[in-house]
C-alpha cells in the first residue's frame, strides 16, 4: 500500500482485505475446520496482521484509521487513564497514537471477521468437497 491517505470506501476495502487474507490463510492451514480457524486467527494471526500493518506502523496511516474507525476509543477497554499517561510519558504521543490505532483496527477488522470467515469456509468446501 502506497498511499495511506485513504477515503473511506478505500479503508473499509482494506479492512476487509486484513481478515479476508487472515480467514483464507487460517482455514486452508486448518483443513477447513472453522473453530480451529477461528482459535488460530483470535490466538496469533489477527494480533501479527495489526501490529505489521502499514496503517499502523507508520503516523501518517494512524491519522487514517483513527479518522475512518468507529472504534477509536477501544484502547480503552485495555488502558485506563493512568495507564495511557504512563504510555505518554514512556513511549511519546505519537506511540500512544500508534497504540490507539491498533486497538481500533483491530477492532475493525474483527468486526468483519465472521463474513470473511463464512467466505473463506465456503470457497473451502467447495474446493474440497467431501467424497461420501
Amino acid at each position: 500500500m502506497n498511499n495511506l491517505d485513504l477515503s473511506n470506501t478505500q479503508y473499509w476495502q482494506e479492512v476487509r482485505s486484513i481478515a479476508d487474507d487472515l480467514a483464507i490463510e487460517a482455514i486452508a492451514d486448518n483443513k477447513g475446520d472453522r473453530n480451529d480457524a477461528e482459535d488460530s486467527i483470535q490466538d496469533s494471526r489477527l494480533h501479527e496482521a495489526i501490529d505489521n500493518h502499514e496503517l499502523v506502523i507508520y503516523y501518517r496511516g494512524n491519522d487514517t484509521v483513527l479518522r475512518h474507525s468507529p472504534n477509536d476509543e477501544a484502547w480503552l477497554d485495555c488502558y485506563d487513564a493512568e495507564s495511557i499517561g504512563t504510555l505518554v510519558i514512556g513511549k511519546g504521543m505519537h506511540g500512544a497514537r500508534t497504540v490507539q490505532t491498533f486497538f481500533a483496527l483491530e477492532a475493525d477488522v474483527q468486526s468483519v471477521l465472521d463474513d470473511a470467515l463464512d467466505d473463506a469456509e465456503a470457497d473451502w468446501d467447495h474446493r474440497n468437497p467431501v467424497s461420501l
